[in-house]
């Protein structure tokens, strides 16, 4: 199965004030800019997805010159992010109006492969979801990877990391604020937005009586529209950057992918574009 020719890719930069340290180290303006193995991590992202074989219609969200500039130079459409990631998202949903499928990536997600972009929106359109996340297992992360530190729900069964990743296909999906909200609330944990079950069906989630699978299905029937979690098979698709530690973690895992053979490690992007991060 192909990725279809329709999907309009959006990476959202918006900057976060809780990782100011981390920025001010580096001078970067958003974790997006930060700088690895010679580019920015969202230059890792763009160089991935024109090496994937697919027909990627990119924008980049963001709300600061340093991106407005990189979209500049790389040819791309600079969308002005949002007060939040949720109403950046709106905004690049009302841009990406002729799109019949869009695909938001974080832009701190510089281990993000074209196997696993081909992955999640596969198996979205195979499951014809609406909406989806892609969230890894935990098992999976800490067989692969100990050292990292992630953010994990519980549910029956399994905990659960998000993937950076989502799929939303326009044909089938009724936006609906308060649960794009509590998206935007619970990033990291968007099924745990109370407003969206009963009492007792809260009581059965706290207590761990429900497996990832049961609480799509509710929450697709909250809603009207299918929508659904992608189990990704791929530690890194939940590791993005939040921290130094992450950084070096990430540079480690390119390095490895270069000397496997399976990555180029090389200075992308247009010279101005690397001056942005090196200069």
């Amino acid at each position: 199965m192909n990725i279809p020719a329709s999907v309009q890719t959006v990476i959202l930069t918006g900057s976060r004030s809780s990782h100011s340290s981390l920025l001010h180290r580096f001078g970067a303006s958003s974790k997006a800019m930060l700088p690895l193995l010679g580019q920015s991590l969202v230059s890792h992202i763009l160089s991935m997805l024109r090496s994937t074989d697919g027909n990627f219609q990119v924008a980049i969200s963001g709300d600061d010159e340093q991106t407005r500039r990189f979209a500049e130079m790389e040819g791309l459409t600079y969308l002005p992010s949002g007060n939040s990631a949720v109403d950046s998202i709106h905004k690049a949903l009302a841009h990406s109006s002729s799109a019949a499928q869009v695909l938001f990536i974080s832009g701190d997600h510089p281990l993000l492969t074209s196997e696993m972009v081909k992955y999640f929106i596969q198996k979205a359109a195979q499951r014809r979801l609406a909406l989806a996340l892609a969230v890894v297992p935990r098992r999976i992360i800490t067989e692969q990877y100990p050292q990292s530190r992630r953010t994990y729900v519980r549910f029956k069964g399994e905990a659960y990391s998000g993937g950076n990743l989502i799929y939303i296909d326009r044909e089938s999906f009724r936006e609906n604020p308060a649960f794009m909200e509590a998206i935007e609330r619970y990033r990291k944990a968007p099924w745990r937005y109370p407003f969206l079950f009963d009492p007792v069906t809260m009581v059965r989630l706290l207590l761990r009586r429900l497996d990832l699978q049961q609480v799509s299905n509710m929450v697709s029937r909250q809603l009207g529209c299918d929508v659904g979690a992608i189990e990704m098979p791929f530690a890194e698709c939940a590791m993005d950057v939040d921290s130094s530690l992450d950084l070096i973690l990430a540079e480690q895992v390119l390095k490895q992918r270069f000397r496997s053979g399976s990555l180029n490690i090389k200075a992308g992007g247009t010279e101005e574009n690397r001056c942005l991060i090196s200069c």
